[in-house]
């Protein structure tokens, strides 16, 4: 009892102050709201999820380069998506992540509206949909989520799926190296930061304790945006065989249904492979300040080999004894969430993996593979593919589409 006691006042006076804090709010004092993490994924047109960790709002137009319409009913970036599917339609349902989303180029750009007026002019039993579930960040396990929880009741009579990027970015520890470790982690942390920051006690006191922040008020000191990450413990989030595994999971879901798949094999553009090479190169005869110059020059945040960029900027401590020193940075924990794509390695053994499957039986694989010349005018940057880019992959969907007796859709 007496412990009890003992932990109850400095409870109460907590409450207490916190309490006469918001009523000082709520009655027109001048301090601002603090910011919730949840409050900050809406304004650019995200909300969290349990299962899929985050989806668009539906409603909104999303903070992506290129998007100039708001998302439908479903948070798709596409028109409404009527559900049952009536009988008159063939549905084609796109997978992915921001590649499929259609990152920088405007919705009529994308492969995936591409495709669906080439299959509609090229005329048949009904109308044809594309509908675009794509949502920048998505791995294939978020995908494998969504299918089962939301996509099978689209009742699509296709599938697309292209994601691999996403599946090779950076963790801080083995623990989240599966992938439902990494977003149960992502969503416990989201909750956390709306828990403790909407505490004007909890982010003063981390003010006062710990001293960073963007500004100097209470509010603007408590963003919880900043973690320890050490660099060199730092792993792929899900390695090939699991990459693999999670893969065949998604082709069984759609076997089982009768539904036929297309992956789109999305490997690393020609510059952005001989850049990472020439980095490499140079990294071993000792010039770091020339390899770093390669790589920003093709846009490729590779942060294993920007480790003296960092420093430079303030961001890199070494801790330990001289022989035993860590490379530790301080960065925005929203790099290791829907932000922080950092490549470590090449895509190569992730799109093999797709192009193996392309023997299975109801399965087909395309991809860009295009050549040194043209990869500046199909690349967007160091991964998304340009208008241009869009135009060739929705063709060579088509194709596919049009000629495999197994995948195809048109009469």
């Amino acid at each position: 009892m007496r412990h009890l006691l003992l932990l109850a006042i400095p409870v109460g006076f907590f409450l207490v102050l916190e309490t006469l804090l918001r009523g000082f709010v709520w009655f027109g004092g001048d301090l601002p709201w603090p910011p919730s993490a949840s409050a900050e994924w809406a304004q650019r047109g995200y909300r969290l999820d349990p299962e899929l960790s985050w989806a668009f709002l539906p409603g909104v137009i999303p903070d992506v380069p290129g998007t100039h319409l708001p998302t439908n009913e479903r948070g798709l970036r596409d028109d409404p998506v009527v559900v049952p599917k009536p009988a008159s339609v063939v549905r084609v349902l796109a997978l992915g992540d921001s590649t499929v989303f259609g990152f920088g180029v405007r919705r009529e750009e994308s492969f995936v509206e591409r495709l669906e007026a080439l299959l509609n002019q090229r005329g048949g039993v009904g109308r044809y949909e594309v509908v675009n579930a794509g949502v920048p960040g998505y791995s294939v396990f978020n995908s494998l989520q969504y299918l089962r929880r939301e996509g099978i009741q689209l009742e699509p009579d296709l599938i697309l799926f292209q994601s691999n990027f996403n599946d090779r970015r950076y963790v801080q520890s083995a623990d989240q190296r599966d992938e439902s470790n990494f977003h149960r982690d992502l969503v416990r942390r989201v909750r956390l930061r709306d828990g403790l920051g909407s505490s004007y006690l909890v982010r003063g006191l981390r003010k006062l304790l710990v001293g960073i922040g963007p500004g100097d008020s209470l509010v603007d000191s408590g963003e919880f945006d900043f973690d320890w990450i050490e660099l060199d413990r730092l792993q792929s989030r899900v390695n090939p065989e699991r990459y693999r595994v999670l893969v065949d999971e998604l082709l069984t879901l759609a076997r089982a249904r009768d539904i036929p798949v297309v992956l789109i094999a999305h490997g690393d553009p020609p510059h952005v492979r001989e850049a990472l090479d020439r980095a490499e190169e140079l990294e071993r005869a000792g010039d770091l300040e020339a390899a770093i110059a390669m790589l920003q020059g093709a846009e490729v945040a590779v942060s294993m080999r920007v480790v003296s960029q960092v420093w430079r900027n303030g961001w890199l401590e070494r801790v330990g004894r001289e022989d035993e020193q860590v490379r530790r940075i301080r960065v925005p924990i929203r790099w290791m969430g829907t932000d922080g794509n950092i490549p470590i390695q090449t895509s190569d053994a992730y799109t093999d993996i797709l192009w193996e499957f392309d023997a299975r039986p109801g399965v087909g694989t395309v991809g860009l593979r295009p050549t040194r010349a043209e990869s500046d005018a199909l690349y967007l940057d160091y991964i998304h593919p340009s208008a241009e880019g869009h135009r060739r992959l929705a063709n060579d969907l088509f194709d596919l589409l049009v000629h495999d007796p197994e995948l195809s859709l048109v009469p």
